[in-house]
C-alpha cells in the first residue's frame, strides 16, 4: 500500500487569518522542502497533520490554541492523501478535515470524497481498513516525526523503540487477537448452563468470586513482599550491630566465655520452644483435650451414631440415577410424572459427599479420647521454655551491661540501637508470620483467613478457579483457548525478537555513515535502543546531533522495510547537526523514502537543503509573512534561496 500527501489547506488557524493552501505538486513530488521561518507555523502544521491522521481527541484549550486571533470563531484544516492500494492501481484521493469551533472549544473530524469538496462529507476518518487500524497516534509520530521520539527511543522506561516495531509490523494485532479470543470464550461461558443443575447466575457468581479472590491475593502478596523487604533491611542492620556488640564483649575474655555458653543455650531453647508451641497448638485444636467433660460428651455422641448405624439414608444421587432410567428397581415403568417427582424430592436425602462427611465425623468422635497430650500439659511445657528463654536473655543483657560498666563507652549506644531494631523486627515478624504462615494450627491460633493470609488467599483463589471450571461446560473450550493464546504469544515474541535484530543490524549500517567521529552503534533493542561505542561499553549520553542521527538511522531502517510505503514528514531535520553530518543525512535519507516532506528554516539551507537544488523531483515551497499578519505561499527555487531568517525576501 502506497500513501502520499498531496497538499494541505489552512483556514483561520494560528499561522494567520484567512485561507492558505500548500501543494506538493501534481502528482506530489518525491521531495518537498517547505521553508517556514520561526513563527510561521511549522509546529502548528505538524500538530495539525498528526491530529487529522490520528483523529486525535482535542480538549477545549488545545482547540483554541489553533485560533488565528480573537475575531475568528471557526477554523479548518484539510489534508489531502493519495492512497494506492496495490501496485498498478490508480491512487484514490481522501481529504481528511478538522473543523474547529473556537467558541465552544470543539473539533469535528470528517472525510471528503474525491472531486466532491463541497459535498460527499462523511463523519470521522474514513480510510481503507488497512489504514484505519494502522494510523494510531503513537505510530503517526514515526513518519510525521516527533522530535521527542529521538530521546524516547533511548529511554528504557518509555519502550518507544519496541512500540514502534510492534505498531509498524502490526504485532499489536496479535495481542488484540489474544484479547478477542479471551473475550469470545468468556462470552461463550456466560451463555452456557452446565448439566449439573448450575445456572448462568452461578457461573457469573463464581467468576466474580474469582476476581475478588485474585484481587485480595494480589494485595496480600504486595504487602508481604514489602514487609519482607523491610525486615531484610532491618535484619541486616541488626546483625551488624549485634556483631559489633559481640566484638566489644569479646574484649573481656571471661565475659566472652559466658557469652558463648549463653548463645548455645539460647539456640537450644529456640528449638524447644518451636516444638512445644507446635504441640500446644495441635492440642488446642482438639476439643477433647480441653476438658474431661467435653471429651466424655464427644465420645458418647460417637457411640450413639455407631449404635444407630448412621448415616444410613440412600444418597440423593441414587434417586437421580433412577429418574434418568426408564424403569424403577421394583420393575415399574418410570414415566414423565414419576421422573419429575423423583427429581423434586431427591434433595430430601443426603448426597454422597455429605454421607462421607458424617462418617468421617463419627470416626473422629469415637477416637476423641485417644489424645496423647492434653492442652494443659502442652501449654505448661511451653510456658516453662519461654521462662527459660527470658532468663537467658536477661543473663545476656547483664553480660553486656557488665562489659559496658567496665568502661566500654560505645556499647550503650549499640545496645540502644539494637533494642529499637529488635522491637521493629519483632513487630514486622508477627505481621509477616500472619501473612505467610501455611501451617494450619498456626493459622488457627493467629486467626488467619483468606483476607489476611497469603496461603489461605491463594487456596481461596485456587478453589474459586476450580469452581468456575466445574460450573462451566466450556472447559474444553478454555483449554483450546489457552493453547491458542500460548502459541500466539510465542509467535508474537519470536517475531519481535527477529525484527529487533534485523532492524538493529540495518540501523548500525546507517550509523557507520552518519556518525564517523565515534563508532556509535546499537548494542541491542530491548524496549529502547541501548547504545555502545568504541570508547565506552554503554553509551547513555549523546549529543543532540548524535541523538538525531540515531533516530534517523533507526526510523529509516524501520520504515524502509515496512509493508507500507509511507511518506516521511520531519520538522527542522538538520538544525542541530554539524555540516558534515548534514551532508551525510541529506545524501542517505532522501533515497530511503519515496516521499519526504521537510520543514526547514533558512539556516538549514547550508549543507542540507542546498543538496536538493539539483534533484529534479523536488518541490520548493516558501512561506513568508505578509504585512497584514498573514502568511503567503511562494513556489520555486528562486524564492526558496532568497528568504532570510525573519521570513522576508532578500
Amino acid at each position: 500500500m502506497k500513501i502520499r500527501i498531496s497538499d494541505w489547506r489552512y483556514e483561520n488557524l494560528r499561522i494567520g487569518a484567512g485561507t492558505e493552501e500548500v501543494t506538493l505538486g501534481t502528482p506530489p513530488k518525491r521531495w518537498s522542502l517547505i521553508q517556514m521561518p520561526n513563527g510561521t507555523g511549522k509546529t502548528t502544521t505538524m500538530a495539525l497533520i498528526r491530529a487529522v491522521l490520528g483523529e486525535e481527541a482535542l480538549n477545549a484549550s488545545q482547540v483554541r490554541a489553533f485560533r488565528a486571533n480573537d475575531e475568528v470563531t471557526e477554523g479548518k484544516f484539510e489534508l489531502g492523501l493519495l492512497v494506492e492500494m496495490a501496485l498498478g492501481e490508480p491512487a484514490v484521493e481522501h481529504r481528511l478535515t478538522a473543523d474547529f469551533d473556537f467558541a465552544n472549544g470543539s473539533c469535528t473530524y470528517s472525510t471528503l470524497r474525491p472531486a466532491m469538496r463541497s459535498g460527499g462529507r462523511e463523519p470521522g476518518r474514513v480510510l481503507p481498513d488497512e489504514l484505519q487500524h494502522l494510523l494510531k497516534p503513537d505510530f503517526i509520530k514515526l513518519f510525521v516525526f516527533d522530535g521527542e521520539l529521538a530521546r524516547d527511543i533511548r529511554q528504557t522506561n518509555k519502550r518507544a523503540a519496541d512500540q514502534a516495531i510492534r505498531t509498524l509490523y502490526q504485532l499489536d494485532e496479535i495481542s488484540n487477537l489474544r484479547q478477542r479470543v479471551s473475550e469470545f470464550v468468556k462470552t461463550k461461558q456466560d451463555q452456557t448452563r452446565n448439566t449439573t443443575g448450575r445456572t448462568q447466575k452461578g457461573v457469573t457468581q463464581a467468576r466474580r468470586a474469582l476476581e475478588a479472590a485474585e484481587e485480595m491475593l494480589k494485595r496480600l502478596e504486595t504487602q508481604l513482599q514489602s514487609k519482607s523487604a523491610n525486615k531484610d533491611t532491618l535484619d541486616s542492620e541488626h546483625s551488624k550491630i549485634r556483631k559489633e556488640i559481640d566484638e566489644h564483649v569479646a574484649q573481656n575474655k571471661d565475659l566472652e566465655e559466658q557469652r558463648v555458653v549463653l548463645d548455645a543455650q539460647a539456640d537450644g531453647l529456640k528449638t524447644d520452644i518451636q516444638a512445644s508451641a507446635r504441640e500446644a497448638l495441635l492440642a488446642f485444636r482438639n476439643p477433647a483435650t480441653l476438658s474431661s467433660s467435653v471429651r466424655a460428651n464427644l465420645t458418647r455422641l460417637g457411640k450413639v451414631l455407631t449404635d444407630a448405624r448412621l448415616p444410613k439414608s440412600p444418597a440423593s444421587e441414587f434417586f437421580a440415577e433412577i429418574a434418568k432410567g426408564g424403569e424403577c428397581i421394583c420393575g415399574r415403568t418410570i414415566g414423565e410424572a414419576e421422573r419429575l417427582a423423583l427429581e423434586k424430592n431427591r434433595d430430601r436425602y443426603l448426597a454422597h459427599d455429605q454421607i462421607n462427611a458424617i462418617a468421617t465425623m463419627k470416626t473422629r468422635l469415637n477416637r476423641s479420647g485417644d489424645a496423647e497430650t492434653d492442652y494443659v500439659t502442652a501449654s505448661l511445657t511451653l510456658q516453662e521454655k519461654l521462662e527459660d528463654q527470658n532468663i537467658n536473655q536477661k543473663k545476656r543483657a547483664r553480660l553486656e551491661l557488665e562489659a559496658e560498666e567496665r568502661g566500654d563507652k560505645d556499647l550503650a549506644d549499640l545496645r540502644r540501637r539494637a533494642g529499637v531494631l529488635e522491637e521493629r523486627i519483632a513487630s514486622l515478624s508477627q505481621e509477616i508470620e500472619k501473612l505467610s504462615v501455611s501451617d494450619a494450627a498456626k493459622q488457627a491460633a493467629l486467626r488467619c483467613d483468606d483476607t489476611n493470609n497469603v496461603p489461605l488467599a491463594r487456596s481461596k483463589r485456587d478453589a474459586c478457579e476450580i469452581t468456575l471450571r466445574e460450573v462451566s461446560d466450556s472447559f474444553k473450550l478454555s483449554q483450546q483457548r489457552d493453547m491458542l493464546l500460548s502459541q500466539l504469544q510465542r509467535i508474537e515474541q519470536q517475531s519481535l525478537e527477529t525484527l529487533r535484530e534485523l532492524i538493529r543490524i540495518e540501523t548500525n549500517k546507517r550509523l557507520e555513515k552518519l556518525v564517523r567521529m565515534e563508532e556509535l552503534r546499537v548494542a541491542r533493542i530491548d524496549g529502547a535502543l541501548e547504545l555502545t561505542s568504541d570508547k565506552v561499553e554503554r553509551r547513555d549520553n549523546v549529543s543532540e546531533g548524535q541523538s538525531l542521527s540515531v533516530a534517523y538511522a533507526f526510523l529509516t531502517s524501520l520504515l524502509s522495510k515496512a509493508p507500507f510505503d509511507l511518506p516521511f514528514v520531519v520538522d527542522s531535520p538538520a538544525v542541530s547537526l554539524d555540516l558534515d553530518v548534514r551532508r551525510e543525512v541529506s545524501r542517505i535519507i532522501p533515497n530511503l523514502f519515496n516521499q519526504m516532506v521537510l520543514f526547514v528554516i533558512s539556516s538549514e539551507r547550508a549543507a542540507f537543503a542546498e543538496t536538493f537544488y539539483q534533484r529534479p523531483d523536488t518541490q520548493f515551497v516558501t512561506l513568508e509573512k505578509r504585512p497584514d499578519g498573514g502568511v503567503g505561499c511562494l513556489y520555486g527555487l528562486d524564492a526558496f534561496k532568497e528568504q532570510t531568517s525573519s521570513g522576508d525576501a532578500i
